[in-house]
């Protein structure tokens, strides 16, 4: 059996990358909201922030037609080799992308028509400068369109996890876990505030939630996206010494979840927020 602690996935490499589902589980709920309220009439110009391995910049491109170009940045460079060979067999010819960080994009003022990002601007290191920039390049009039998943996501397993280190007298503790929460998902008000800051009107805020639901903690701990995508975050909250034995009791205490319960079910909360240019 794999020991999910200590095998990691290398997220630079071509092979493992090869191999991602660029429409996952994961992202499809908060795309498809996405899709469902884009514009697709007098667009021209359209970036797309945490391109990735292609979900949903190859979707715009498609559905704008060649009437449209759409602009990928992300920082994650073998997300976006893989993401330049896929646009290369799908033929598609009105895509480019930069590799970069949303806090310092290589594009001229009022160049877009429209600004999307699929949970990809909750998981950039300035949050500040992100929404200033995405302004800035930004046409006036032009439409934000963004989501995120909210901090209600995980809870049982963040309950979970924060009664076994309080329980432990882990150094840091459950006040680690509520910073690691707060920096990824920001409350949904003080993200609109932080828009408004920057210039941008919230018109709409679209609440929405999907689960996971696992046979038991066991499964969920291997899942290949989990570990991928979180569970190193996740060993970070506790010191090096005491990991393994924290969560092999938050495995045990989530396989007496799933057995009282029927399942393991993680809610995921999220929101879209649809902004404009003022």
């Amino acid at each position: 059996m794999i020991d999910y602690l200590n095998y990691t996935f290398n997220l630079e490499d071509q092979n493992f990358v090869s191999c991602l589902d660029e429409l996952s589980f994961w992202s499809a709920p908060f795309g498809i909201k996405l899709l469902e309220a884009m514009p697709v009439k007098n667009i021209s110009n359209v970036l797309d922030i945490g391109c990735g391995t292609g979900f949903p910049i190859i979707e715009l491109a498609m559905r704008l037609g060649t009437g449209s170009h759409i602009t990928g940045i992300d920082p994650w460079q073998a997300g976006l080799e893989r993401l330049r060979y896929r646009i290369i067999q799908y033929g598609i010819t009105n895509i480019s992308l930069i590799e970069g960080v949303a806090e310092k994009m290589p594009f001229p003022a009022d160049h877009f028509d429209l600004v999307v990002s699929n949970n990809g601007i909750n998981n950039v290191q300035d949050l500040e400068q992100t929404f200033d920039e995405c302004y800035r390049v930004a046409k006036k009039g032009a439409e934000l369109l963004w989501t995120m998943n909210t901090n209600g996501s995980f809870k049982i397993f963040y309950d979970t996890f924060k009664t076994i280190v309080n329980d432990r007298n882990i150094p840091g503790g459950e006040g680690n876990i509520d910073q690691h929460i707060y920096l990824k998902r920001r409350p949904v008000e003080e993200m609109k505030s932080r828009l408004s800051n920057a210039g941008f009107q919230t018109l709409h805020i679209e609440k929405s939630s999907f689960s996971y639901r696992f046979a038991n903690g066991s499964a969920m701990f291997r899942h290949t996206f989990i570990r991928a995508a979180f569970l190193d975050s996740w060993k970070k909250l506790v010191p090096a010494d005491k990991m393994d034995e924290i969560f092999t009791e938050l495995e045990k205490k989530l396989n007496e979840i799933s057995v009282r319960n029927g399942e393991l079910r993680m809610e995921i909360p999220f929101v879209l927020f649809r902004c404009v240019k003022i």
